[in-house]
């Protein structure tokens, strides 16, 4: 399945720098002597230099980067950050610049630790719904906290819909007039309401 239109449009409004190629990054990572997913080549060549801004600070995506400005010091340009998690037993790349905080990982099957989504396409997505929503009219959006209760008389109110391509098995994103909201499927909690 490709990107929506809307996912698209998002992509291309996103600063992108120049990417690393993906043979030094195949290169690196046998260095590691890691496994090499092609998940993890094909996500660097679709979206690696693409940068994004995450309130007050940014991610630049990619499995590697020529300059770092966006992590904490102690970490090295040039590299590759892959690792084999024990807990989850999966192997798991660094998938941004960005502060770890935002946990850009993605595991051998292609899902992002960010989120959780079980895509970094899927992931693509859900911002770009998002911002949409957030941007979209004339009334400014605010993130507020509702009762668990209320979020769904809120949700019938405004006439929601479940955005199917922009849901997983971890999250729904349901999005109605004047409402978006999102649903953790392992707690059954809203996560995020955004309503104007």
């Amino acid at each position: 399945m490709g990107l929506s239109d809307l996912a698209k449009e998002y992509l291309a409004s996103l600063p992108r720098e120049k990417p690393v190629s993906c043979e030094r990054v195949q290169q690196e990572i046998e260095k590691l002597d890691a496994p090499l997913f092609e998940i993890w080549l094909q996500f660097h060549q679709n979206y690696a230099g693409y940068v994004e801004t995450i309130g007050n600070d940014y991610a630049c995506w990619g499995l590697m980067h020529d300059d770092l400005r966006f992590s904490p010091p102690g970490m090295k340009p040039n590299s590759i950050d892959a690792h084999y998690d024990h807990h989850d037993t999966v192997w798991r790349i660094r998938c941004a610049d960005a502060h770890p905080s935002y946990n850009f990982e993605l595991d051998q099957h292609g899902e992002l630790l960010n989120g959780p989504a079980s895509s970094f396409d899927l992931y693509v997505e859900q911002s770009a719904l998002y911002r949409h929503f957030c941007t979209s009219g004339d009334q400014p959006k605010s993130q507020f906290r509702f009762a668990q209760d209320d979020i769904a008389r809120e949700l019938e109110d405004n006439g929601a819909e479940l955005i199917e391509n922009a849901s997983d098995q971890y999250q729904e994103y349901w999005i109605g007039k004047n409402i978006l909201a999102v649903r953790d499927l392992q707690s059954s909690q809203w996560v995020r309401v955004v309503k104007n």
